[in-house]
């Protein structure tokens, strides 16, 4: 109807005038950390949305944290509310990335991230901005305005984080690629021991070529002990790793939900 009608000019209005002031800018906008580990969410607590970027937040990561910074996202004061809670966001200084989520709507839903002065808050942030309103074929003004844009809340959450599996694979392939270079460093060493040998053998008498064989059987199995041990420090530093990343994760997950 005519209401419709004056919100999507109302939106057309803002959009052109921010873009000709150069706001859209590719140029202008920061990449957002990887893999943050602070990081605020700015919505409503009731929102269904903050559920779904929690439930895909969590097993991705390196056990972050995420502080919820709750305000209205809909109606007359959702703009004001918006506003104050990014101001806080960058007073606070403890973000890394600050991310705007709502779920998906009518234009008129979604109309309090559309309003100038959001649309100001986020060009002004400190903190690099992520926006995840809406549904994907939804554009709010914040979204042209943030850092980045997300298609979805969940979106976000998959922005931000690696998922944890691809962590255990990269260390995993690590593990591999150390045995096999192992293996390959001891092999060359028995090769040139044999090449060795067989020119001794043309130069030295047999008694002498004797010892000398047993100071290199003897060299051999002091360098393979020294490679065990160190394989074995390698091995040991791995699974240290591992340990902290699942304590440092579980006692993080544990400081969010309490």
């Amino acid at each position: 109807g005519a209401g419709v009608g004056r919100v999507q000019q109302a939106f057309e209005e803002l959009r052109l005038e921010l873009e000709a002031r150069g706001w859209f800018a590719a140029e202008r906008k920061r990449p957002l950390p990887v893999n943050p580990l602070r990081v605020a969410v700015v919505t409503s607590l009731e929102a269904a949305a903050l559920q779904d970027f929690l439930r895909i937040a969590g097993p991705r990561g390196l056990g972050g944290s995420i502080r919820i910074y709750p305000t209205l996202v809909q109606g007359a004061e959702a703009p004001a509310g918006i506003v104050r809670a990014l101001e806080e966001v960058n007073a606070q200084g403890w973000a890394e990335v600050a991310v705007l989520i709502r779920g998906g709507g009518s234009l008129e839903d979604l109309w309090a991230f559309n309003e100038r002065a959001v649309a100001e808050a986020v060009f002004n942030s400190r903190v690099p901005t992520l926006s995840g309103v809406g549904h994907e074929t939804d554009v709010t003004i914040c979204d042209l305005v943030a850092d980045m844009r997300a298609a979805t809340p969940s979106h976000a959450a998959q922005l931000l984080w690696t998922e944890r599996e691809i962590f255990v694979q990269r260390l995993d392939e690590a593990d591999l690629a150390m045995r096999r270079a192992l293996g390959r460093s001891l092999n060359g060493y028995a090769d040139r021991l044999k090449l060795l040998e067989r020119g001794l053998a043309w130069v030295l008498p047999r008694r002498a070529l004797e010892g000398l064989q047993d100071k290199l059987e003897d060299a051999a199995e002091r360098l393979q002990r020294a490679w065990a041990l160190r394989f074995a420090a390698w091995e040991d530093e791995v699974e240290r790793c591992g340990r902290t990343f699942r304590l440092e994760y579980l006692q993080r997950r544990l400081s969010i939900y309490k």
